[in-house]
């Protein structure tokens, strides 16, 4: 059964480590069938969240965000990466989740990373209490980056460290184990 993902990345940094591991993981995923789409949400400029369209983004007067609700909704899974900002995950992360609504996770499976912090978890542990007020469901497995992983820099970065690399794959099968099984429990409730 095929699986969707759509990676939310939260950095503002146009050549940042949280996007290159963003393409790690993208090409993890596609690598075992998966149909990835990364929204770099610095360059989506979404508004600030509106309560008024809280209970249906799909209906939202911004384009940009009825469409990202309209997105969510049809994919089957998420992955949801921050870089560290003061020990947490970002405003653009934030503002993005805080733009949809529960109905737009509600039951999927979400892969965690981040990049930061000498690999801190902090991050992670914050999205996952969010991926549970989602009432979607965190995978077990994430994936913590540092600058040491990587090499080069801003066009030339590249993720270099293989644990990081054995890590993704491992995250990447889990997620697709737990979005296959979710999608399959949605389909026949």
């Amino acid at each position: 059964m095929p699986l969707s993902t759509i990676m939310f990345v939260g950095s503002a940094r146009s050549n940042s480590h949280t996007k290159v591991l963003a393409e790690a993981i993208k090409k993890s995923l596609e690598s075992r069938g998966v149909s990835v789409e990364i929204i770099d949400l610095f360059s989506l400029q979404l508004p600030p969240s509106d309560p008024t369209f809280h209970k249906d983004p799909t209906i939202h007067s911004n384009s940009k965000v009825s469409k990202l609700a309209q997105k969510a909704n049809t994919t089957d899974s998420f992955v949801f990466l921050s870089p560290v900002y003061h020990n947490s995950y970002s405003a653009l992360l934030k503002n993005a989740l805080d733009n949809l609504a529960i109905a737009q996770f509600a039951g999927k499976a979400v892969g965690l990373a981040s990049h930061g912090g000498h690999r801190t978890s902090q991050v992670v542990d914050h999205l996952r209490i969010v991926t549970r007020g989602l009432n979607a469901i965190a995978i077990v497995s994430q994936v913590c980056a540092d600058e040491s992983d990587f090499a080069g820099e801003n066009e030339t970065l590249v993720l270099v460290n293989d644990e990081i690399f054995q890590r993704i794959g491992r995250f990447t099968d889990e997620l697709i184990r737990v979005g296959i099984a979710l999608k399959q429990s949605r389909v026949t409730h």
